[in-house]
C-alpha cells in the first residue's frame, strides 16, 4: 500500500459538533489497535493490499470505545 497521507485528518464528529483530530504517523499505534479491537483486521498483515481510500473509510468508521477515539476524545 502507498501511503499518501496528509499529516492531520478529521474524521469525527461528535454529537456537539467537536471536532476530533488524529497524526497518522504519531497515533498509528492507537489505530493498529482500534483496528484490531473494532474490526479484527491486523493492519500489519493487510498493509499491502489494502488501498488508502479502504483504510479511511475503516478509520473515520471507528467507535468511540476505541483506542484512537478514547485518545482523540480525551486531548480536546
Amino acid at each position: 500500500m502507498k501511503f499518501l497521507t496528509r499529516k492531520w485528518k478529521n474524521d469525527f464528529k461528535t454529537n456537539n459538533e467537536t471536532e476530533l483530530w488524529y497524526d497518522m504517523e504519531e497515533d498509528w499505534s492507537l489505530i493498529e489497535a482500534s483496528l484490531a479491537k473494532q474490526y479484527g483486521i491486523r493492519i500489519r498483515k493487510e498493509i499491502d493490499t489494502m488501498d488508502y481510500a479502504e483504510l479511511c473509510n475503516l478509520i473515520s468508521g471507528l467507535m468511540p470505545d476505541t483506542p484512537l477515539r478514547k485518545y482523540c476524545s480525551n486531548s480536546q
